[in-house]
């Protein structure tokens, strides 16, 4: 987005939407990330986007499971929030 100038005509958001996480939450009931697709995890993600003066947006989605069957928020509402 920014070497495209995107950033500098107004595009300011980059947002995952389904299938970034794993199938399973952890022990604790935490969303996961996908451990092949983010190694290095979603916290890095996060901190290389504001680098670039993005802002970052992540989608669950308010059932049991999303669209494509990764773990949704129904249920965790205030612990995925």
């Amino acid at each position: 987005m920014v070497e495209l100038g995107l950033r500098e005509v107004g595009y300011e958001f980059f947002n995952l939407d389904d299938c970034w996480q794993y199938f399973f939450r952890d022990t604790e009931g935490n969303l996961v990330a996908d451990p092949i697709r983010f190694s290095k995890g979603i916290g890095w993600l996060v901190q290389n986007a504001h680098s670039l003066g993005l802002k970052m947006g992540i989608y669950s989605d308010a059932g049991s499971r999303t669209c494509a069957g990764f773990p949704g928020s129904l249920g965790y509402e205030e612990q995925d929030a």
